[in-house]
C-alpha cells in the first residue's frame, strides 16, 4: 500500500531490468535489514503451509516442502511483478531469494517436527482454554493493550536516539497527566487495567493471594510496555500511564472482591458488556471537540468513500491497527452479550444486528465531532467482529465459560454457576 498501479509498462520494463541489480546478481546492496525481514516474513507461511500438506496422509514429507516452497515461490513472484506498477515500491531479486529462503525454512522446520508440535500445541491450548477460560481472555486484552502501545514496533539501538527519548519522557505524574484528558486516562488506560485485573483474578483461581497477584501482574505489564517505549523512534515513557494503570488495577480489586460475589454471572458478563461499549465509545469519541449537528451532511462519505476499505488505500500502519482493533471490540462485545443472555438460536443473526447497531452509534456520533469521520470500513469491522464472537460463544471452548443455553442445557459444557464457583470465592 498505497495501490496505484500508475506505472505503464515503459516504466514496469525499466524496474524489471533494475530488480537484477541488486545482490547477488548485482553490487547493488539493499541492506541487512531488509534481507532479514523479508526472511521472517516468510518463514511462518512455510511452516504452516508445510505442517497443513503433512496431515494429508497421501503426501510425503518431502513433496510437502517441495509444494511449499513453489506455493512461497508463485507469492513472491506475484507481489514482486505488482509492485513492478506501483511508483511507491521497488522490486529486487533478493526480495524474491530471500522470500524463497524464508518460506523453505519455514518449510524444512515444519518437516521435522511441525506435525507433531503442532498436535501438541493444539491440545495444550485446548486444556487450558477449557480449564482457565479467563486465562485466553486476559492474554488477549494483554496483546491488544499491547499493540495499542507500541505498533508498529521498529526497535532502535541506538544510544543517542534512546538518550532523546528518555529526555522527553514524562517522568513526574502531574506532567504525564496532562498529557491528555481525563475521560482518556479513565476510559482508555484505567478501564483496560481494571478488565485485565479480574481476567487474571478469575484465571488464578480460589486462592487468598489472586488480587495482590493479579495487580502485580498487571502493573509489572505496564511497566514493561511502557519502557519499552524508549526504545520506539520518536516516542517517549510517561510514568502516568504506570500510575493509572495502578489506579485502575487497585479499583478493580476493590470492587471486584466485594461486589461479584453478590452478582450473577449472567450479570458479570453485562458489565464486561458495559465496561467494552464504554471503551468503544471513548475510543471513537475521546479527546475530540464536539461542533454539533449544524454540518453533519458535510461530513458524511462522499463518492467512492461509501464503499469498504475505501480509505484503506493510502492505509498508515496506524489505520491496519485500527482494523484489527475493532474487530476484536466486535468480538468482546459479542462474547459479552451471548454470556448475559444465553441466546439458544440465530446467534449469528442476533449478533451481526448488535454490532450493527453499534457501529452505527459510534459512526453516527463521530459526526458531530472534530477531527471524526465516519466509514464504512468500520461499519464492517464490527460486523466482522460480532461473526467472530457468535463462532465463538458457538465454540466447543467457550461452552465452559459462557455455560448452556436456555434450550440446550443438556448438551452444553458445565453451567455458570459450576464454573464460578470452581473459579472464585
Amino acid at each position: 500500500m498505497p495501490w496505484e498501479f500508475s506505472l505503464g509498462m515503459e516504466a514496469a520494463t525499466q524496474k524489471f531490468h533494475r530488480a537484477f541489480t541488486y545482490f547477488p546478481l548485482g553490487p547493488v546492496w539493499p541492506g541487512g535489514r531488509d534481507l532479514i525481514s523479508n526472511i521472517i516474513l516468510y518463514v511462518p507461511l512455510g511452516f504452516l503451509l508445510t505442517t497443513r500438506i503433512r496431515f494429508d496422509r497421501f503426501t510425503s514429507p518431502n513433496e510437502a516442502v517441495t509444494y511449499t516452497i513453489f506455493a512461497g515461490a508463485a507469492l513472491s513472484l506475484l507481489v514482486e511483478s505488482i509492485q513492478l506498477f506501483e511508483p511507491t515500491r521497488d522490486s529486487g531479486i533478493h526480495d524474491f531469494l530471500t522470500n524463497v529462503a524464508g518460506t523453505a525454512a519455514g518449510a524444512f522446520a515444519a518437516r521435522s517436527f511441525g506435525r507433531r508440535y503442532w498436535i501438541l500445541a493444539r491440545r495444550a491450548i485446548r486444556r487450558s482454554i477449557a480449564a482457565l477460560p479467563y486465562l485466553g481472555m486476559a492474554v488477549a486484552v494483554a496483546v491488544y493493550w499491547m499493540a495499542d502501545q507500541l505498533f508498529p514496533y521498529w526497535p532502535t539501538l541506538k544510544l543517542k536516539l534512546m538518550n532523546a527519548n528518555f529526555q522527553n519522557s514524562s517522568l513526574t505524574v502531574s506532567d504525564g497527566l496532562t498529557k491528555h484528558s481525563t475521560s482518556y486516562w479513565l476510559w482508555l488506560r484505567a478501564m483496560p487495567a481494571a478488565i485485565l485485573v479480574l481476567l487474571l483474578a478469575g484465571a488464578i483461581g480460589k486462592r487468598s493471594f489472586r488480587w495482590r497477584l493479579a495487580i502485580l501482574s498487571c502493573v509489572v505489564f505496564a511497566t514493561v510496555v511502557e519502557t519499552a517505549k524508549i526504545l520506539l523512534p520518536a516516542d517517549a515513557m510517561n510514568v502516568a500511564q504506570i500510575a493509572v494503570v495502578t489506579f485502575g488495577a487497585i479499583g478493580a480489586a476493590l470492587v471486584g472482591g466485594i461486589l461479584f460475589k453478590r452478582l450473577t454471572p449472567q450479570s458479570r458478563f453485562l458489565l464486561g458488556g458495559l465496561a467494552c461499549a464504554g471503551y468503544c465509545l471513548a475510543r471513537g469519541w475521546c479527546e475530540s471537540v464536539y461542533i454539533g449537528p449544524a454540518d453533519w451532511q458535510t461530513r458524511l462519505p462522499q463518492g467512492a468513500a461509501w464503499l469498504p476499505l475505501y480509505h484503506y488505500a493510502d492505509a498508515s500502519p496506524s489505520d491496519l491497527l485500527n482494523f484489527f482493533q475493532t474487530i476484536a471490540l466486535g468480538a468482546a462485545l459479542t462474547l459479552c452479550w451471548a454470556g448475559a443472555r444465553r441466546p439458544a438460536r440465530l446467534v449469528t443473526l442476533r449478533a451481526l444486528l448488535l454490532t450493527l447497531r453499534w457501529g452505527l452509534l459510534v459512526e453516527a456520533g463521530q459526526l458531530l465531532l472534530a477531527n471524526r469521520y465516519a466509514t464504512t470500513t468500520d461499519l464492517l469491522c464490527y460486523l466482522l467482529g460480532g461473526l467472530v464472537g457468535a463462532f465463538m460463544a458457538q465454540g466447543h471452548f467457550f461452552h465452559r465459560l459462557l455455560g448452556p443455553t436456555r434450550d440446550l442445557k443438556q448438551k452444553t459444557a458445565p453451567a455458570f454457576d459450576e464454573i464460578f464457583s470452581t473459579q472464585e470465592t
